[in-house]
């Protein structure tokens, strides 16, 4: 069974994201866990590794996923497992300051999301990463995915 650790410390935007996951179906064998802060996802992650972290950056702090991120790498084992930034803030970059993207990428995280979220691409991100197919149902209602 594929594990996925949603963080975010709003349950309104963990319930977003645990709704496109239930796209794939109750047998997909998606188990989602949860975390409502930085702190509580790494003790989470040590005990359960999952095999992707969608991690939510501004949470108690403004950068407080950057921070975890970096902890998170630091977990043996844990190295090369996807974790996906996914933020409202998508700050580009300007005078001479790195843009948000670049700055998650290189604190460590695999891929950077912007909401609002595009459900097709993050489906298909998903199902490649997990190695579980998108239900047919799901590719007619959402078009060519």
């Amino acid at each position: 069974m594929a594990k996925v650790l949603i963080v975010d410390d709003l349950e309104s935007n963990r319930f977003v994201l645990k709704a496109l996951f239930r796209l794939f179906g109750p047998n997909s064998g998606i188990e989602i866990l949860e975390a409502s802060s930085g702190v509580s996802s790494v003790e989470i992650i040590r005990t359960q590794m999952p095999d992707l972290v969608l991690l939510d950056i501004k949470m108690e702090r403004d950068d407080s996923g950057i921070e975890v991120v970096k902890l998170i790498r630091s977990i043996p084992g844990f190295r090369d497992t996807p974790v996906w930034a996914v933020t409202a803030q998508a700050m580009e970059a300007h005078n001479g300051m790195e843009s948000d993207r670049d700055r998650c990428l290189r604190a460590g995280f695999s891929r950077y999301i912007t909401k609002p979220l595009d459900q097709g691409e993050l489906l298909k991100d998903i199902s490649e990463v997990l190695g579980i197919p998108i239900p047919d149902r799901v590719k007619s209602r959402m078009g060519d995915l």
